[in-house]
């Protein structure tokens, strides 16, 4: 696997690697020792639920006081955001070529939050969501790649899903740049910079409204990892228009 492919030098920083395998029984489950012994593998297994988010919230609120300087959340699966679009953005080939190209610099640069997504020569590409067909796209140099309108209105779902959590009305709200794919490299701070009650709070609701939250608490990705918004201390599930069976048809 792509493990394997870790530069030496990118492998003498790794403290622990942590796989979340959340199989649920369709498939066998992952085994550590089939993993690079030098990295430290430990294998945890997790309900399958709340998507990618929820493993991530589940790490760091397990291990918020043992946090590493900074911790690389990525999936098992190549993901195609971090692939780049030819004759528009770059990318890599796996996971590894993209950790090994972008720590070093991370490190050297003291950068709290780094998408792993495909780049251009003003930085990570992040997405965000169309409100409708006649959207225009973004000139190149404002780096945001823009995707269709979806049946179920993500942009509006993750405008209310803001205004929940940092306050305001989803109106307010501008529509939100993500990491498509949920794969980034954070630093410590980052996640600290918030309270821990701010990531649990998280990880009940993307259990409680799944998997709504997860597509929804993806797109806020950006604002919570890499902005001083203040949080407004209440859960957001048991509040969110989109997290009600009885008024969405889609997920």
């Amino acid at each position: 696997g792509w493990l394997n492919l870790i530069s030496s030098e990118v492998r003498s920083l790794v403290k622990t690697v942590l796989v979340y395998d959340k199989s649920d029984g369709d498939c066998p489950p992952a085994d550590g020792k089939d993993l690079p012994s030098d990295m430290h593998v430990v294998v945890t297994q997790l309900k399958n639920v709340g998507r990618d988010g929820h493993d991530q919230l589940y790490h760091i609120a397990t291990h918020y006081d043992d946090l590493a300087p900074y911790t690389a959340f990525l999936q098992a699966g190549f993901h195609w955001a971090l692939g780049g679009l030819k004759d528009r953005y770059s990318g890599w080939k796996n996971q590894a070529d993209a950790l090994n190209d972008v720590i070093p610099r991370q490190l050297e640069q003291r950068v709290g939050f780094w998408p792993l997504v495909m780049y251009s020569k003003y930085g990570p590409v992040l997405c965000q969501d169309s409100e409708d067909d006649t959207d225009p796209d973004y000139p190149p140099s404002v780096n945001i790649f823009k995707f269709r309108p979806h049946p179920s209105d993500l942009q509006h779902q993750a405008r209310e899903l803001y205004s929940l959590m940092f306050g305001g009305t989803p109106c307010e709200a501008a529509p939100q740049n993500f990491t498509a794919g949920m794969q980034y490299v954070v630093g410590r701070e980052n996640i600290r910079a918030r309270p821990l009650a701010f990531w649990r709070s998280l990880q009940e609701d993307i259990v409680t409204c799944d998997v709504r939250f997860g597509y929804a608490f993806e797109r806020l990705t950006t604002a919570a990892f890499n902005s001083s918004v203040a949080w407004q201390g209440k859960s957001a599930a048991s509040r969110a228009t989109f997290c009600r069976s009885d008024l969405n048809e889609w997920f």
